[in-house]
């Protein structure tokens, strides 16, 4: 039967900070992109959530475009429910201990102010259920999802209905979002809890980090014995979201016979201070919070997160005619970026190319000039801003290519849209100055690159010389899905060492497509020169190439 009032508003409202601003699985930034808004039933009111939503922006990542939600809202709600859990635990024990009816537990709601219909009651009930038959060992999903983080942050949550009734403690992990564990337990009884702590870590195939809760009780004590060595942040709790909420005794044991517990103003300002022990623990959370989310065995606890290190292979194709013969060209790449810090990247790259139906020639297969680099990040507050530079090492003076193998390394350089000349022109000491920025907004990412690439020549057969040439590129991508980007990027080229004869500028239009996991990225791309490129007379008609690019994270 569908709903036939509408939803009550929200009595007030509760902004909850993502205090996480690193991601779970690479220790890169995770900006913050939005705030997502949800109404939340409680036992006290409805009440309006302000979620902090972080996203990883960082391709290869894991957690690549996925959410990272505040993880105060755990100890709030279920995800993808509506009801609070201090509003299942009162069902849960109604149920299940007092033996109540599904009409009576609605009355009795109804008596306390919740806002709720008989078919929730129901679903509430299954949901309680379906909590205390979780078992981690025989969760294929949830040991899939801890383990592509590698570790569990615990958050424990303890919601009491009331006075003499029993304790719903829900055991879950603050990275995943997943619940792990769901017991009842009497408060005489709440060191069963200390035995379901270590049930859940023996199940867990990755260590647990850390543990967060509000510290009632004789929790902390349980969490050290169950735990030991394992850090516990307390969460200082909140009115209508902390672990223990103010019922009158018998309250709904009776409906009608008892008025519901008071309630203050929406919007009435509580003056009370927090006792010294509760200050000390909010105190211990603002100076903590960072260092207990990212400890863990062999993770990097006292040092500055650092971005994934990245391994690229890429291949770009071409098949039509070279020196007037027909063949295929392959232009293989391999690219690796070492992560040495937060902001400092060292790269390499090495191209090479490759012909295998060439017709005529001695050379089918020629090696590039490898080049290594160092880039730091100079701003990254919604728009990051990096420059570097890179050295490309003359390797073609050892190998001494012919005039094929020269003229299929030119053709490589010109599948590419003549990017990286300096990497397979032949004889080549090469320095390249580099600088580029990139700004996000929702989905879509725009960003400039800029690089200026000097090279020497220094085969004296080929004629001692100096170029330079000013690149510059842009690029739009657009996140179509968590898994999917597609984009273009237009790249323009001068050179300001071109001889008279020579057309000194160059355009192309690179569209592609990405594809991401877990693994890595597996990207494809049409290279469309819109002009002769440097002038090459085997290329004054302009030339279309095929690119795919295989990336995974270290």
């Amino acid at each position: 039967m569908a709903r036939t009032t509408g939803h009550p508003p929200p009595s007030r409202q509760v902004t909850l900070e993502n205090r996480r601003r690193h991601c779970a699985a690479c220790g890169g930034k995770a900006s913050a992109d939005y705030r997502a808004r949800r109404n939340v039933v409680t036992l006290t009111g409805v009440v309006a959530l302000k979620v902090q939503v972080r996203v990883c922006h960082r391709e290869g990542c894991a957690l690549h475009l996925r959410a990272i939600r505040a993880e105060e809202e755990g100890l709030w709600v279920l995800p993808e429910q509506e009801f609070g859990l201090d509003v299942m635990a009162l069902v849960g024990a109604l149920r299940h201990q007092a033996q109540r009816s599904v009409p009576f537990i609605h009355t009795a709601l109804r008596a306390r102010g919740v806002p709720i219909s008989e078919r929730s009651v129901t679903n509430l009930i299954d949901r309680y259920e379906d909590l205390l038959a979780l078992r981690v060992a025989d969760s294929a999903h949830i040991q899939a999802a801890t383990l592509k983080l590698g570790r569990v942050v615990l958050g424990i949550r303890g919601p009491c209905p009331g006075p003499g009734e029993d304790t719903l403690w829900v055991l879950r992990d603050c990275l995943s979002g997943e619940v792990l564990a769901a017991r009842s337990l009497p408060e005489c009884r709440t060191a069963e809890l200390g035995s379901l702590l270590e049930e859940v870590a023996r199940s867990l195939r990755v260590p647990i980090t850390g543990v967060i809760s509000s510290g009632q009780g004789a929790l902390p004590g349980v969490v050290a014995a169950a735990l030991p060595g394992i850090p516990h942040q307390f969460w200082p709790a909140r009115e209508g979201g902390g672990p223990e909420p103010a019922v009158a005794p018998g309250a709904h044991r009776h409906p009608g016979t008892s008025p519901p517990a008071p309630r203050r103003p929406p919007h009435a300002l509580d003056t009370r201070l927090p006792p010294p022990s509760l200050r000390m623990k909010t105190l211990f959370t603002t100076l903590s919070t960072t260092m207990l989310l990212l400890a863990a065995p062999g993770a990097r606890s006292a040092e500055p997160s650092r971005p994934p290190h990245t391994l690229t292979y890429e291949t770009y194709a071409y098949s039509g005619t070279l020196d007037g013969q027909a063949t295929t060209v392959l232009a293989p790449a391999l690219f690796a970026n070492v992560a040495l810090s937060e902001r400092w990247t060292l790269s390499a790259a090495w191209l090479f190319a490759y012909a295998p139906a060439r017709a005529g020639g001695r050379t089918a297969f020629q090696v590039g000039n490898p080049s290594v680099g160092l880039g730091t990040v100079l701003w990254d507050d919604g728009v990051k801003v990096r420059t570097g530079a890179g050295l490309v090492l003359p390797l073609t003076l050892l190998t001494d290519p012919d005039a094929a193998g020269s003229a299929l390394l030119r053709r490589a350089a010109t599948l590419r849209g003549n990017s990286g000349f300096s990497l397979v022109a032949p004889g080549l000491l090469g320095l390249t100055p580099w600088a580029d920025a990139s700004w996000r907004t929702g989905r879509l990412r725009l960003s400039l690159d800029g690089r200026l690439p000097m090279a020497v020549q220094l085969s004296e057969a080929r004629g001692r010389r100096a170029d330079a040439v000013v690149q510059l590129s842009g690029a739009a991508n657009l996140d179509v899905s968590s898994n999917v980007i597609v984009g273009t990027t237009l790249q323009a080229i001068y050179i300001t060492t071109a001889a008279p004869q020579v057309d000194p500028t160059h355009f192309a239009l690179i569209p592609h497509v990405r594809l991401t996991g877990a693994a890595g990225f597996a990207e494809a791309r049409l290279v469309v020169n819109l002009d002769a490129p440097l002038g090459f007379s085997f290329s004054r008609g302009g030339l279309w190439a095929a690119a795919l690019a295989l990336g995974t994270s270290l």
